[in-house]
């Protein structure tokens, strides 16, 4: 397997269903979505593309203001039934449109829509970067055992910190000190 170094430039964020009413049964939650907080914030700052998906949010309510309050105004939030993003209305062309390599996936729940997601894009040629402490599920076992199954299958599974200095490239470049912050 080729070694792959996440550019901000090849990449995109999706944020994959963190919704009010999933929330509640989710094993490490508080620390999860201070984490993808974080990430979110470090590719707005960075200009990574950031994408928003809602599993049926009839049901399971809106992304939470935690979340939803770091996203810019033009990231698109796309509503879905099938557990793969692929599925949603407008995400394929939201990937394609913007000519990025790289997926970059964080949210819930990581053995299902995160995990249909990621198998999906390798499908489609893209590489997938999970940073393991921005996702979660209702039992930590699901989890672990996707995070296992994924990377088996080609998805490069890191942390948020790593993520961003990747991204970040050199302590010269112009927005390290605000990025390094979220680090902190």
């Amino acid at each position: 397997m080729a070694v792959m170094l996440p550019k901000s430039r090849d990449c995109m964020l999706v944020v994959v269903d963190v919704q009010e009413r999933l929330c509640p049964a989710m094993t490490g939650l508080d620390d999860a979505v201070a984490v993808m907080s974080k990430v979110v914030q470090a590719a707005d700052i960075l200009g990574v593309d950031i994408v928003v998906t809602e599993q049926y949010p009839r049901g399971l309510g809106s992304t939470i203001p935690a979340i939803r309050d770091v996203v810019p105004n033009s990231s698109p939030t796309l509503t879905k039934t099938t557990f793969s993003c692929w599925g949603a209305d407008g995400f394929l062309a939201a990937v394609e449109g913007r000519g990025v390599r790289t997926l970059v996936l964080i949210g819930m729940e990581t053995h299902v829509c995160v995990q249909q997601t990621a198998l999906e894009a390798l499908e489609r040629g893209y590489d997938v970067v999970l940073p393991a402490d921005a996702i979660c599920s209702r039992k930590g076992e699901d989890r672990n055992r996707a995070l296992t199954f994924m990377q088996a299958n080609g998805v490069s599974v890191t942390t948020f910190e790593s993520l961003v200095f990747s991204w970040l490239e050199d302590a010269k470049h112009p927005c390290f000190k605000a990025v390094a912050g979220l680090v902190k």
